[in-house]
């Protein structure tokens, strides 16, 4: 995997297409809300930001872990980490943070399409880069739980056309097939409780299948049933997490501060996300309604979003 961004670049010249922007990367300098990041807590103590969304393991100001054959007991450090970056195009093979298009043709794969007043639905691809921007800029790298000296590198972790059953939904059935047991009107009455709660910043973790008002998090295939385009796309941008704990390639820090484990199910309270191109927004929770951060974003096809995790880490 680490050798799939430089293998891409090589092997596939980038073409120009009027429907892609192409030609810049990603500046995260300037285009990451840094604000994002906040608040920021050590032993339970808010000492920048707010404490609104404080809720992550930060109960017990102090920690122990065991590291190298002995206990050591520190703070409690948390912090909002932006570590992922998600396309969501309507462009096949548009990769927007590396500033090109993959001139690769496939018969199965889907271009995007908008969704419309007879028909709600809109599609999206989708691209999963590992892009950890504090480790890019050399930051916090002294943290022993952020672990960047094995998963420090930029990379292409997930490319949405080349899953066949993400441009089908009942080939997504194969993959996610307890998306049956949500298909009911009582499983979808519960998240008119989760969009509630998202709106308010505190998405309800055991409704695992809600995304608030975006719609359901299953199936995962890259059609949403959505009136709101931005809506859809953020909506496409969580189901893309979700796949990757489902193919096992998600961690997510333990509320004991001391390791990051895999999960199957994302948790769904420690990640928040803003769009970044075409238009900075304001952070958000999963599931939060598109009038609190989307309003006056500007409608393009083609969007990429900052993925925020929250660190929970024991510092000793």
């Amino acid at each position: 995997m680490k050798k799939l961004l430089a293998v891409l670049l090589l092997a596939f010249a980038s073409k120009s297409f009027a429907v892609c922007p192409t030609g810049n990367t990603v500046d995260f300098i300037t285009q990451v809300n840094w604000g994002c990041m906040f608040p920021l807590t050590i032993g339970g103590l808010t000492l920048f930001g707010n404490g609104d969304d404080n809720e992550s393991g930060q109960s017990n100001p102090v920690c122990e872990c065991f590291s190298e054959g002995s206990w050591k007991f520190g703070l409690k450090i948390g912090f909002w980490e932006p570590a992922r970056i998600i396309d969501t195009v309507k462009d096949a093979y548009c990769m927007m943070p590396l500033g090109m298009s993959l001139n690769i043709e496939q018969p199965y794969v889907l271009d995007g399409s908008h969704t419309t007043a007879k028909v709600r639905e809109t599609m999206a691809q989708t691209h999963y880069y590992i892009y950890p921007v504090l480790a890019l800029l050399d930051m916090y790298y002294d943290l022993p739980c952020l672990n960047y000296d094995q998963f420090g590198d930029v990379d292409i972790a997930l490319i949405s056309e080349v899953l066949p059953f993400w441009q089908n939904d009942m080939l997504a059935m194969i993959v996610n097939p307890e998306a049956v047991l949500f298909a009911n009107p009582a499983a979808q009455l519960a998240c008119l409780a989760d969009g509630a709660a998202a709106t308010a910043g505190r998405p309800l973790d055991p409704l695992y299948w809600c995304l608030g008002s975006w719609g359901t998090m299953f199936p995962l295939a890259g059609s949403a049933s959505s009136g709101d385009m931005l809506e859809a796309h953020a909506l496409l941008a969580m189901r893309t997490v979700q796949l990757m704990a489902r193919s096992g390639a998600l961690r997510e820090f333990s509320d004991s501060g001391c390791s990051q484990q895999y999960t199957s199910v994302l948790t769904k309270s420690k990640y928040k996300m803003h769009m970044i191109t075409p238009s900075r927004s304001q952070c958000f929770k999963p599931g939060e309604s598109v009038l609190s951060w989307g309003n006056a974003l500007s409608f393009f096809d083609n969007h990429s979003w900052m993925l925020f995790r929250k660190v929970n880490c024991c510092g000793y």
